[in-house]
């Protein structure tokens, strides 16, 4: 009974700690990667689920791209919690991309399923974050306060839903 339960114990720590990421905690250096690559990396390192990312050399500045990202909104108890969960993914993601130089302009896109007056569902646009080369750099992603996206983003939209 006690090497059962000793089983059991050693089985529900082990669960516990990959639960928590301590099984695949390698840091990956984003600034020897390609730009695509780091991107994917800092989407899968902030849990956001990916459609699709776009990299377009920007049209004057050498060497620096436009990079689109969309994103699937993730559900949530309230719309408030749905749309933090996107400020912190978007954070998260940027914290990580902070050390690259090649980033001229990001947009982030997040997509989430809306319901019309009629009662048809279909996927829609919620949410737009737009942060430019010079102020990806001025934000300090340790202290930053989530709620401040809309008043430092270069554009943002938000959904009426999102309200």
């Amino acid at each position: 009974m006690k090497k059962v339960f000793c089983v059991l114990l050693c089985l529900a720590l082990c669960l516990s700690f990959s639960a928590c990421g301590g099984g695949s905690s390698k840091n990956v250096d984003v600034a020897a990667l390609t730009l695509d690559a780091a991107i994917d990396t800092a989407i899968e390192k902030a849990g956001a689920e990916i459609e699709e990312v776009k990299i377009n050399p920007h049209y004057e500045l050498d060497g620096q791209s436009v990079v689109l990202v969309y994103l699937k909104g993730k559900d949530n108890l309230s719309a408030d919690m749905i749309k933090r969960g996107m400020y912190m993914q978007a954070r998260d993601i940027l914290k990580i991309l902070q050390v690259r130089d090649d980033i001229a302009e990001i947009t982030f896109f997040w997509s989430f399923p809306l319901v019309d007056s009629h009662g048809n569902k279909s996927e829609g646009n919620v949410m737009k974050i737009t942060l430019e080369k010079d102020t990806l750099d001025k934000l300090n992603y340790d202290n930053f306060i989530l709620d401040n996206f809309p008043t430092v983003a270069d554009n943002y939209f938000e959904h009426a839903a999102l309200k």
